[in-house]
């Protein structure tokens, strides 16, 4: 003798699959495609999660103008999704085709040039970020009220707010000043 058992809950899954194949049969004769819904998708990760995994670098280039081929080579290679630059040597007449040509194929970048001064040299000096364009770097709101006498700066925030992170990017140049001007200065603009 064959028993077979069953639940309510089997006969409600059964009931559920025909309900469905019904369903699927009439819009398929009137024309209407079935739409099953939105896909499902994950939780969209947070500012702090994105940083987790950033990989930065620094790297005084001392004069990215014909180095962007080694630049590329190492954001490229390194899998490096912000270099931090100093000593680019790009001054306010660099065209921009040259400060834009250190950056690989999709990335940006964003250029503080050397501000010539009397009593200084003709060249050196200047700061620039390269990065993915997926990772959202902007000048930070308050770069222009930065005026730092004995060094070099630039401020960045790194992803959006509220949840970014900010930067500070500086270079001091040993013509400028002595070390204890230095540390002065930078403890004020911390």
């Amino acid at each position: 003798m064959l028993s077979t058992s069953s639940t309510a809950e089997d006969g409600d899954e059964f009931y559920q699959r025909n309900d469905r194949r019904t369903a699927e049969k009439k819009f398929s004769k009137s024309r209407v495609e079935y739409n099953p819904g939105p896909p499902r998708t994950t939780a969209t990760p947070t500012a702090d999660q994105l940083l987790e995994r950033v990989n930065i670098g620094v790297v005084n280039c001392r004069s990215a103008v014909h180095k962007a081929a080694l630049l590329h080579d190492q954001i490229i290679g390194r899998r490096m999704d912000a270099l931090f630059l100093t000593e680019t040597w790009f001054t306010c007449d660099t065209p921009a085709a040259v400060t834009s040509d250190i950056a690989p194929p999709h990335h940006d970048v964003l250029n503080v040039p050397r501000q010539l001064c009397s009593g200084g040299p003709s060249r050196s000096g200047g700061l620039a970020v390269v990065f993915r364009h997926n990772l959202v770097i902007r000048r930070h709101p308050l770069s222009d009220s930065l005026g730092p006498r004995t060094f070099e700066a630039q401020l960045v925030r790194v992803g959006l707010p509220p949840l970014s992170h900010t930067v500070l990017h500086i270079y001091t140049p040993q013509w400028k000043s002595t070390v204890a001007e230095f540390v002065d200065e930078l403890s004020d603009v911390m």
